[in-house]
């Protein structure tokens, strides 16, 4: 919750509610009705960002509950292996030399590239188009 130029930590769970700031000269107190969720000591300072562990560790379990919720976070949960395999999969990595000594006729070959819209075309059966 921002006040002050500084922003205070709420629980996870209040994000979205309408909620009460009281400030004193020592503590800002969040308030969910007349129910205190949140106390901190008041920061004078600017563009600080004040942190309950406990507000912390509540969305960092229901960021993990979340993500187990997805198709690659149950796979990472099933196979604790398949983050690092995926990671080096698409992970850029240099292209091996590709020795041509043996074959002469192919380091004479002349490559034009091609307009990419050509690729586009190919992978779309004319059948599909209903202008042709």
């Amino acid at each position: 919750m921002h006040f002050d130029l500084n922003d205070y930590s709420i629980p996870p769970e209040a994000v979205g509610r309408p909620l009460t700031l009281v400030a004193s000269d020592t503590d800002v107190r969040i308030l969910d009705a007349a129910a205190e969720i949140a106390r901190h000591h008041r920061s004078y300072d600017r563009q600080q960002s004040i942190l309950d562990p406990a507000h912390e560790q509540a969305l960092l379990r229901a960021k993990r509950k979340a993500l187990h919720a997805t198709r690659a976070g149950r796979l990472a949960l099933a196979v604790p292996e398949s983050d690092d395999l995926l990671e080096r999969a698409f992970a850029p990595s240099p292209l091996p030399a590709l020795d041509l000594s043996r074959h002469p006729e192919a380091q004479a070959l002349d490559v034009r590239p091609h307009d990419l819209e050509t690729y586009d075309e190919l992978a779309h059966s004319h059948d599909d188009d209903p202008e042709q």
